[in-house]
């Protein structure tokens, strides 16, 4: 089992510093089968998984929430698409406003014509945060999610941590005085699904 993401440089080459992880291992295998997968897509259905069990028993699932994406990039994107088309409000947020902005152009050019939830950025994060349902660190080694983001949120705000250190120690601490939930994903559900559907497939 393979990821299969390339995230190779235009500069290098094969056998360069960040090798093309599915042909080396193509090449050394001979006699197991050989099933590959993309390690941002197990975690977008992962926390898709998570957000749509919060929201089971509400008439409207996640749709008419208010979602804010912090760090939107290759995960966070993939993301937003999929909770935009379930409805949610999403507001998105990076340091790069030219990329910010085309990110959420096409992705409002991407979901459906029929989809009136829409995708809205700003750089702002305690602007994006502020009276959320759902609050999503997604960078990467960035604490983002402060305690004035903590108090920002909706009474029964809830934050995930999919990227990577995205919450500081004064924003965990303030989240526990005031009984909101931190939850890091856990993509044991969704890794489970995507073997069954290689097996199956195979």
């Amino acid at each position: 089992l393979v990821d299969a993401e390339k995230k190779i440089p235009p500069s290098k080459s094969d056998y360069g510093d960040v090798p093309n992880i599915e042909r080396r291992v193509r090449e050394q295998i001979s006699r197991s089968n050989l099933w590959v997968y993309k390690g941002n897509d197990v975690t977008v259905d992962a926390v898709d998984a998570l957000l749509g069990h919060f929201y089971k028993d509400n008439l409207h699932g996640i749709g008419r929430k208010r979602i804010a994406i912090l760090g939107v990039g290759n995960l966070g994107a993939k993301l937003a698409l999929k909770l935009v088309e379930r409805g949610a409000d999403v507001f998105v947020t990076r340091r790069n406003i030219k990329k910010l902005r085309k990110i959420s152009d096409a992705i409002n050019l991407i979901k459906s014509k029929y989809t009136t939830a829409k995708v809205s950025w700003t750089t702002d994060n305690l602007n994006a945060a502020t009276n959320a349902d759902i609050v999503i660190g997604a960078t990467n080694g960035i604490p983002v999610i402060t305690e004035e983001i903590i108090e920002s949120l909706s009474p029964k705000g809830v934050i995930v941590d999919v990227g990577k250190g995205t919450i500081t120690p004064g924003a965990i601490e303030k989240a526990e005085k005031l009984n909101i939930y931190i939850y890091r994903v856990d993509v044991t559900a969704a890794l489970c699904g995507m073997i069954k559907t290689l097996s199956m497939t195979d």
